[in-house]
Parts: structure tokens; sequence; C-alpha cells
């Protein structure tokens, strides 16, 4: 499978891709407030409250347990306002569609970016390397779109239900993510053979596009570079 990452022509997406770099952000950080602060099932005994505050890394007391009770609904919990559990996980997102015309023109600034080709299997394994050296768990697969509030169970399989449950309204997104657990906000490097194309935008401007040749010349030799272009039988994209 391929995965494509869009990206603007800004420092700080130049600066990943030279250094072979992918960022891991806080589900915080995310600009859909439904987006991994869904609702989670804690249960309503003290031995699943203690299970979750374990999960979450708190302290476990009566005081904690109490506190917890009281925020719990019908034996749920409102994710949004529960930064400890947040800050436990780390989540990249991709697409897996490249002629998007929405995703070129909301992440790559309105087709004057480049997408970032991957071969999801090295890129995996990368991201396992990592996760062995700093002790991190990783989870992945495709984003599900629903239209309902999922069941999520913490301190289950199930937990990754929150990471890959969004809106129906993003279906057109077609993304795959990859979430480490245990560390938000960081970034993971990996190797050149990973990219397997750097695709130009459209409109990218001629600065840009000799910057990022330069930049596959040097870092990914083994890469293609491709350019977007307008079809000539329908309102779409071509690569070439």
């Amino acid at each position: 499978m391929t995965l494509y990452k869009f990206r603007e022509c800004c420092e700080l997406h130049l600066s990943s891709l030279y250094n072979r770099e992918l960022y891991f952000s806080s589900p915080a950080q995310l600009n859909d407030p439904f987006d991994s602060r869904l609702p989670v099932y804690v249960g309503a005994s003290k031995e699943e409250i203690r299970r979750y505050l374990e999960f979450v890394g708190t302290d476990i007391t009566e005081e904690n347990i109490s506190a917890m009770r009281a925020e719990l609904k019908d034996g749920y919990m409102d994710v949004q306002s529960n930064e400890a559990l947040l800050s436990r996980f780390g989540i990249c997102s991709f697409s897996m569609l490249r002629d998007s015309l929405t995703m070129w023109s909301m992440y790559s600034n309105g087709h004057r970016g480049y997408c970032i080709e991957y071969d999801n299997d090295l890129l995996l394994r990368d991201v396992e390397s990592f996760k062995n050296d700093s002790k991190l768990g990783i989870l992945w697969g495709d984003v599900n779109y629903v239209s309902y509030l999922p069941k999520i169970q913490v301190g289950s399989v199930e937990i990754i239900k929150l990471f890959l449950s969004k809106s129906h309204q993003y279906e057109y997104e077609k993304e795959f993510r990859i979430v480490l657990a245990g560390k938000n906000n960081f970034v993971v490097t990996y190797t050149k053979e990973v990219v397997k194309s750097v695709i130009l935008g459209l409109e990218v401007s001629e600065f840009y596009e000799h910057t990022l040749r330069n930049i596959v010349k040097e870092k990914y030799p083994g890469a293609r570079l491709l350019k977007a272009r307008k079809s000539k039988d329908e309102i779409g994209l071509t690569f070439n």
C-alpha cells in the first residue's frame, strides 16, 4: 500500500522532508473538536476506575478515584477534558489518495505545495524500529468515518477506535493513521528508501520547484520527482 502526505512549501515542512522526519502531534492539537476526543467508557466500579487511572499514569488514591467517579456519567468520560489520556498518544496522518483536488487545495496551500509518496511497509518498519528503541506502543489503521458515537473502552484494544473514528463529513480524506502510545509532540526519522516519490503541486513556484528538486536529488536518490498537471480529458490531475 502507498501513503501520501500533502505539504506546504514552508520552512517547517521542507526541513522535515530534508531531515526525513515525521511529526507525531498530540490529539489535543487536531483542528476537529471531535477528532480523538470522543467519550470513552471507563465503568462505574472502583476496580474499573483503578484500571483507568493506571492506564493514564495517574496515582491510584482514594481521592483520585472519588474525583474520577464524580466526572463520569453512566460510566463514560468526556475525553476532551481529559489531558491525562490524550497526552499518552501521538498521531501522524496520511491519505491514500494523491489525486484529490480537495486535499491539494486544503493541505498543500491551494496546489502550491507538494505531496510525499511513502512505501507503507517500509515506513511502518522504521516506525516499529523507533518504537522498539523508545519502548513505545504502536497502532495503525484506516480511519473509520461514522455519524454515531462509537463505544470505546479504555484499557483495551478498543482504544484504537478513539483515534481512528471521525465524522463522515471527512470521508473525502481517505485517511490512514499511525498512532504511537506513550508520548506525543515528537519526531520519528525514517530511511531514504521510504519515500517513493515527491509530487510537485500544479501551482508550485519556480523557486520551490528548484528547492524540492535539490532535496530529492540529495536526500532521496531513488525516488521519483513528479509534477501534477491538468488532465486533458477530465477535471482532474495527472502526474508525470
